[in-house]
This record gives structure tokens, C-alpha cells and sequence, in this order.
């Protein structure tokens, strides 16, 4: 069954910053999709100064696998829209049978040169019901292949899959320090409703709490 999604579309944005009817910002994007309604390529460029000359450019080009899932997006910047590549952004995406997104891979070349000066990847796991149940992050900021940063989610649930309980903690240097661990308590009724949430932040993650705060929630009949 082929899609009703728009095969190409173009949005056009005008800003008059003075309120003389003179348009002082202009921007158009042009987009294009595949058969599934998945957006292929992006094309955006912006007049900054209201003179009808291109000062911007930016190009987004997508692929997706057979069940529409994300799986590289490329975007290419030309800050002086003089036709040089002036940055390169790639992600990579993996997912697993259920379409859950298991690895994303994010990789900054800010000059175009083709070497990585920033890069992230987070890799998540799922339990039998696609729940996120731990979640890592790491980054490299300065391209050198060493991870400057790294956090870790671990998720409980209920059997009705209800988040019960979350741990987020932050390693500052990725030097295996915890630097600080946020935790949140869920409760819900039978309805699955929230009831009570609390949240807890520690400071140094040395055990110690030092802000907590709770949310109490009521619902009608209905």
C-alpha cells in the first residue's frame, strides 16, 4: 500500500523584526519523501538580512529500513552559501526486531575536513515488553578517542509496565566517578495512574540526598 504523504513539500518562513512590511528574515525548506512518508532529503536556506541573497545552507539526507526506522542521517552545512561544506553531522542508528532503538552513534566533523571532532553513542537495552531498562551514554569531545563523559539510566517496572523506578548517574571526567545520580520513585494505582512520584538528586553521588521532592496526584471517577 503506497502512502498519501506528500511526495515534496516546501515551507517558506518570513520574519519583519521592524513591522515596516518588509520582510527582514527569510528561510525555505524543501523536503522530499519516500513512498512510506519518510522524510529523504532536506533541503533548507535562509536569506538573514531580508536582501534575497542566500547567506545559509543546510542539507539533510535520510535512510531508513523496512520498517521506517531511521538508520543514517547526514546533515551538511554551508554557513557562507558559497557551495563549500563548512560542517558534516552523521548518525547512525541499530534497532532490534521489535524496532527499538538499541545503538545510536553520533559523529561531528565541524570544519568537513573528514576528521571526527565530536562524537556520542548510546546504547540501550529492552526487556520482553520493549521497556528501556538500562540505558548508556558516552561521549568524546574532543575527538581523541577517549570518552569525556558517561551516564547510565536503569529502569524498573511494574507488571503492567509502569515505570516504577529510575536512576540516572553522571560521570563527569568518564573517569568511572559518579559526579551525581538522580533516582525517581513511581507509584500508581490500578488504573496505572500516577499517584506519587519522588524524585531524589545526590549531589557527588555519595549516597547522600541532598534535594528531594514529591508529587502527589488525584484523579475523578473518570
Amino acid at each position: 500500500m503506497i502512502s498519501k504523504a506528500p511526495v515534496f513539500e516546501v515551507f517558506v518562513f518570513e520574519s519583519d523584526y521592524d513591522g515596516d512590511k518588509i520582510a527582514d528574515y527569510r528561510s525555505t525548506t524543501y523536503n522530499i519523501y519516500d513512498n512510506n512518508g519518510n522524510l529523504t532529503t532536506s533541503f533548507f536556506e535562509s536569506d538573514n538580512d531580508g536582501d534575497r541573497i542566500i547567506d545559509e545552507r543546510r542539507t539533510t539526507y535520510n535512510t531508513y529500513d523496512n520498517n521506517s526506522n531511521l538508520i543514517t542521517s547526514v546533515v551538511e552545512s554551508d554557513k557562507a552559501a558559497d557551495g563549500i561544506i563548512d560542517k558534516r553531522t552523521t548518525t547512525y542508528n541499530a534497532y532490534d526486531n521489535n524496532s527499538n532503538l538499541i545503538t545510536s552513534v553520533f559523529e561531528s566533523d565541524d570544519r568537513a575536513d573528514g576528521i571526527i571532532d565530536y562524537s556520542y553513542t548510546i546504547n540501550n537495552i529492552y526487556d520482553n515488553n520493549s521497556n528501556l531498562t538500562r540505558s548508556f551514554f558516552e561521549s568524546d569531545d574532543n575527538g581523541d578517542g577517549i570518552v569525556d563523559n558517561r551516564s547510565t539510566t536503569y529502569n524498573t517496572y511494574d507488571s503492567n509496565s509502569n515505570l516504577t523506578i529510575s536512576i540516572f548517574e553522571y560521570d563527569y571526567g568518564g573517569n568511572g566517578i559518579v559526579g551525581y545520580r538522580t533516582t525517581t520513585y513511581n507509584t500508581y494505582n490500578n488504573n496505572s495512574n500516577l499517584i506519587t512520584s519522588v524524585f531524589e538528586f545526590d549531589n557527588g553521588g555519595d549516597g547522600i540526598v541532598d534535594n528531594r521532592s514529591t508529587t502527589n496526584n488525584t484523579y475523578d471517577n473518570n
